[in-house]
């Protein structure tokens, strides 16, 4: 099941990294949801230091034929939530033999009622440009954080993992990982937190369109 969903989807998930065009350092994972559209976590992007000379970084997704620099179209800040609109490339880059090729096809999102505690789930990753994917379930709540859940059974996560995309099992964009939760949160290990998608349904209609 989900086994089909990676090969499906995996095109759509690209590194994002930054700070100048010459910079190959990934900061962390988005999940192309349109041609030139991106979603990932907030803070992958704050976190990026600005060249020297320049007040902010070059955001760089990172596709199958090179770096693209990308700008920031929306924002959530309370669900650590971005939308990147992917503009021109900026250096090009040799294809490589396990890099996919230009995605088919895009995921829709999720409804809300389709995410609760003990649905089924999966994440797709690239860490250092190796695809990775992990099942598991939706363990809880995050205290406080309305629209954040804990992803259970899939391990745990590193730097590099945020903005990664998670799936419900009919291939739909369920949401974005955030954070980790660990003993800060309450919760035992470094199990992925994620945001739901939908809450920016209206945002991704509107950009994609």
């Amino acid at each position: 099941m989900f086994r089909e969903l990676c090969d499906t989807y995996l095109p759509c998930v690209r590194e994002i990294g930054g700070g100048s065009a010459a910079s190959q350092k990934v900061h962390g994972t988005g999940c192309l949801i349109g041609p030139t559209t991106l979603i990932t976590a907030r803070h992958v992007l704050t976190e990026m230091r600005a060249p020297s000379g320049a007040r902010y970084p070059m955001n760089l997704v990172y596709l199958h034929d090179g770096a693209y620099r990308a700008e920031l179209a929306w924002e959530l800040d309370p669900l650590d939530l971005a939308i990147l609109r992917i503009e021109e490339r900026v250096k090009a880059s040799e294809v490589l033999q396990d890099d996919p090729a230009p995605p088919r096809t895009f995921p829709r999102i999720c409804d809300p009622a389709d995410v609760r505690l003990g649905s089924q789930l999966c994440y797709l990753s690239r860490p250092d440009g190796r695809p990775y994917f992990a099942p598991g379930f939706v363990a809880s709540t995050v205290p406080m954080k309305p629209g954040e859940f804990v992803l259970s059974g899939t391990g745990t996560i590193e730097h590099g993992y945020s903005g990664s995309p998670v799936f419900a099992p009919d291939g739909r964009l369920a949401g974005v990982i955030t954070a980790s939760a660990g003993k800060e949160r309450q919760v035992f290990g470094r199990m992925p937190v994620f945001s739901l998608a939908c809450i920016v349904r209206d945002a991704i209609t509107k950009l994609v369109q």
